[in-house]
């Protein structure tokens, strides 16, 4: 008896362990390798594919990149950002309603996407969208092209304890270390060479202390603006939100890049171009080529044929000035190494609504 007893209590302890160990198994795979994962990796295997591919067949290769759902909420279980009502693929991350951790995990959300979001998009390192024509050779104006790669929203009713009026994301990633670094987030993200940059709406900085004053008739006058330096500065107080609603907006996470020619590349390219196709001509049809060649050189260098080609390269070269003056509007709000003339890759953090990506992308790529 004491046998068999004993190999019972032997079988039951060998199967609640085999239960643990799948419990165990079950809670890796589905906690290591969620959905969210394989969009990501699969985003970031075809940035990989396209910043490889020559720069005129660069349009041939789809960005696969997903863009990620982030609902912040309060509920345990349940929670729901109305911004995603009737969405499919929602990630949901709970925080604290408390006002100091609950804001402090609500920033790290936002910087963390915004990492992300660099890493994934080869951290300006490559060159993601194709303009050959205009970036080669200065025919046609660039523009910048964009991908949306997270969007956020906060479930309000259950996080009505933080303090949203304090969030300010850009001294969070001044102050906040990467995890498993030694460097804040905007020194990982900017680089040693600043080669890089992000920006901020305004609608995740805090907002700033504001007095208001009442003439004699008890109405509202002109809004004053206090800061750290006591100096003052008059605002229009229509053009303030400080309302909590409308501070916290979903927020689209979005990749941005344009590169412009310059006068110099565009004329090299272009000769470079003629050489390939007289050798390109030469290969595949022989001296006769050649013989078709010179006359066409002698129709180059005839009077017509130079005010031609000083026709087209006064556009080319105009066209160029017009491209590096783009890039300058759309580059010169950030902090970059180099001539902002000359482009720039960023991460962007704007309100997610036509009007605000529209300021900032002409052109969207990737998938919902």
């Amino acid at each position: 008896m004491e046998k068999g007893g004993f190999l019972a209590v032997e079988w039951v302890v060998s199967i609640i362990l085999i239960l643990v160990g799948l419990g165990i198994l079950i809670f890796a795979v589905t906690n290591l390798f969620t959905q969210n994962d394989v969009d990501k990796n699969t985003c970031h295997f075809s940035v990989i594919s396209r910043g490889s591919t020559p720069s005129l067949a660069k349009g041939y290769v789809p960005l696969r990149c997903k863009t990620e759902k982030i609902c912040i909420t309060g509920e345990l279980f349940g929670g729901e950002c109305d911004e995603f009502k009737g969405e499919k693929g929602v990630t949901k991350i709970r925080v604290s309603n408390s006002a100091v951790q609950g804001l402090e995990q609500v920033q790290k959300i936002y910087a963390q996407s915004m990492l992300e979001c660099w890493e994934l998009m080869g951290e300006g390192k490559v060159s993601l969208f194709s303009q050959g024509a205009a970036e080669n050779f200065g025919v046609g104006l660039v523009y910048p092209s964009c991908v949306v790669c997270s969007r956020i929203a906060i479930d309000k009713n259950s996080l009505d304890g933080v303090e949203f009026e304090n969030m300010n994301i850009n001294e969070y990633m001044k102050s906040h270390l990467v995890p498993k670094t030694e460097k804040t987030y905007f020194d990982y993200m900017l680089g040693e060479d600043y080669a890089a940059s992000y920006t901020i709406d305004n609608n995740l900085l805090n907002l700033p202390d504001f007095n208001s004053t009442k003439d004699d008739a008890g109405n509202d006058v002109d809004l004053i603006k206090k800061d750290q330096d006591t100096s003052v500065e008059f605002v229009d107080s229509s053009t303030i939100s400080n309302t909590r609603d409308d501070n916290l907006k979903e927020t689209a996470i979005v990749f941005m890049q344009i590169t412009s020619p310059s006068h110099g590349g565009v004329i090299a390219n272009s000769a470079g171009a003629v050489a390939g196709i007289g050798t390109a001509g030469y290969f595949a049809f022989g001296p006769a080529f050649l013989a078709v060649g010179g006359k066409a050189i002698q129709g180059i260098f005839s009077v017509h044929g130079l005010v031609i080609a000083a026709i087209l390269g006064i556009y080319q070269q105009g066209s160029v000035t017009l491209s590096r003056g783009v890039s300058a509007g759309f580059c010169g709000d950030i902090e970059i190494s180099s001539d902002a003339r000359s482009g720039c890759s960023a991460v962007r953090t704007i309100n997610y609504d036509l009007e605000s990506i529209a300021e900032y992308c002409r052109v969207i790529e990737g998938l919902p």
